[in-house]
């Protein structure tokens, strides 16, 4: 049976469902202030060893009870992993108010008019938006940031220069209707946010979606979207060719690319702001209609060129790569006039890859990795504060434009790039500091509820510990302990043999490597010795 209690307060609201069978109660309820396992719920999953050969990150946090997927990029957290969120978020609260930050929580719902205000209305059309409307057709949006809102309320609170610097920050849900949700909770629909002068911070993930290019030797590293070292000569190996479009579909861009490369489209866009890099097909389109020929089209030659190489050259070696392709040079107006080569350029087009010379040190070799983006700082300058009103009166008595900068943490996104980073074959590895509890107490033997309240007692009050006892009814000491390794808490207490015969626990750190007898009054000391290093 499904009871439903709710209370609500403005906006606010407290729901509480309290299940139970209808004619028997399977388990009971200690109301002594203690953590329990029989009190709180951790619904993990048991696997034969065969069956988590090929899991990940993410199967393990569902298998131990963490979160449960709803649908694809859409994931509820379960009381374990609200705990790890909560923890990180204390984490987040403690160094933003040692910066005198002050803590907002914004609405989940944003208008689409300010955000046409702001001008990023149009560009999010079709792809990371979820719309919606009200009963009075007030179009709204499921906020995927909130820059435009947080600009609008200190643009009507703050009027001088004598009320800056201001530092603002929320823990919130960011809603994006990404185009590939997967990875759990590295991206998805749904997540938590901790909202050359721009950087990012990534994690390392076979399964990211961005590409990150390191030095061996100096501290260079950078986004392939902002990579602009590709200097790479075609040598004896000649060049390939490939192409792109104009957003007005009457250019040509035929890239030259040393054989064995690839083109970078993000420098090509940065040389070309009107290119359309998303068509699969662009000499097909270029081609159409058929009714028109290709009059008044014209072809850009891009990328390296051999600075000996002639005009006449050039498109001879041009003309010959369409024909490839059943493009015949007489049927267009060949326009070279207004190619780009990289002598007008401070870069070509070609990707990074491995081994190649670092442009920061030239001494040094590029290596890239997959990653995933968990935070970002970005100078954000006048972008929201001009087309938003947001002015002060400066020292002259003058209108100025404030500036702003914004940092963001993906702290549901750290949750799984923790998870990933640290489980072994045995489970989760929580670093101690947002691990759901520091410690859980197993009984191998029948120790007496008050030895285990007693060593339950001395950790609370003698560490920085948040300490769970496993007192669940029906299940042997080894499915606990399989359990405690599934789940990652950092430490493990035992009482079992030794306690009985000396009053010793067992006291387990995977991480470590540790497994050795302590003394019940020692305990807590030696955790404390062991935790810095968790």
């Amino acid at each position: 049976m499904l009871y439903h209690n709710g209370l609500k307060q403005g906006l606010q609201a407290f729901r509480r469902w309290h299940i139970t069978a209808s004619t028997f109660t399977s388990r009971s309820i200690h109301h002594d202030g203690r953590n329990r396992l029989s009190n709180f719920w951790t619904p993990s999953q048991s696997k034969k060893v065969a069956e988590t050969g090929n899991e990940d990150a993410h199967d393990l946090l569902v298998r131990a009870g963490f979160l449960r997927q709803a649908h694809s990029g859409i994931f509820h957290l379960l009381p374990l992993g609200l705990r790890v969120q909560e923890k990180i978020e204390r984490l987040v609260d403690k160094h933003m108010l040692a910066l005198g930050a002050s803590k907002v929580s914004l609405s989940s719902l944003t208008s689409e008019s300010l955000w046409q205000r702001s001008g990023r209305l149009e560009k999010g059309r079709g792809s990371e938006f979820f719309r919606l409307e009200d009963r009075k057709g007030t179009k709204m949006l499921l906020a995927p940031t909130h820059e435009e809102e947080i600009t609008t309320i200190v643009a009507n609170a703050v009027h001088s220069h004598k009320q800056l610097p201001l530092r603002l920050y929320q823990v919130s849900r960011k809603y994006r209707d990404e185009a590939r949700p997967r990875q759990g909770l590295l991206r998805g629909h749904s997540g938590n946010m901790g909202g050359n002068l721009s950087h990012e911070y990534h994690f390392a993930s076979e399964d990211g979606e961005d590409t990150v290019i390191k030095c061996s030797q100096c501290e260079y590293s950078i986004n392939e979207e902002l990579y602009t070292g590709g200097q790479a000569s075609a040598g004896s190996g000649g060049y390939e060719w490939t192409f792109m479009i104009s957003k007005d579909r009457r250019t040509l861009l035929a890239i030259a690319y040393p054989v064995g490369r690839q083109v970078n489209t993000y420098a090509v866009k940065r040389a070309i702001s009107d290119v359309d890099a998303s068509v699969e097909a662009p000499l097909e389109v270029w081609k159409a209609p058929e009714s028109e020929g290709l009059v008044g089209r014209t072809i850009r030659w891009l990328g390296e060129s051999p600075r000996d190489t002639s005009e006449v050259e050039r498109i001879s070696k041009l003309s010959h790569a369409l024909r490839k392709v059943g493009i015949s040079a007489e049927s267009f107006s060949l326009d070279i006039s207004d190619s780009i080569f990289d002598d007008r350029l401070p870069s070509g087009f070609t990707r990074a890859q491995d081994g190649d010379e670092c442009p920061s040190c030239r001494t040094g070799q590029l290596t890239l990795h997959k990653a995933v983006e968990i935070g970002h700082t970005f100078h954000l300058g006048t972008r929201y504060s001009d087309p938003l009103g947001l002015r002060v009166t400066d020292a002259n008595n003058t209108q100025s434009l404030v500036h702003m900068g914004c940092h963001g943490i993906g702290v549901s996104r750290l949750i799984g790039a923790a998870a990933s980073l640290l489980a072994d074959d045995k489970g989760l590895n929580w670093p101690i500091a947002i691990a759901p509890y520091s410690a859980i107490i197993i009984t191998a033997r029948k120790a007496s509820t008050e030895d285990v309240q007693s060593v339950y007692d001395g950790l609370q009050q003698s560490s920085e510990m948040d300490v769970i006892i496993d007192d669940r009814a029906g299940h042997p000491t080894g499915w606990k302990l399989h359990d405690a390794d599934l789940i990652g808490y950092p430490f493990i207490v035992v009482l079992g043999k030794a306690w009985a015969e000396r009053r010793a626990v067992e006291l387990q750190c995977r991480r470590l490597g540790v497994k050795e007898e302590v003394r019940s009054e020692d305990l807590a000391q030696r955790i404390a010795e062991m935790r810095g290093r968790l």
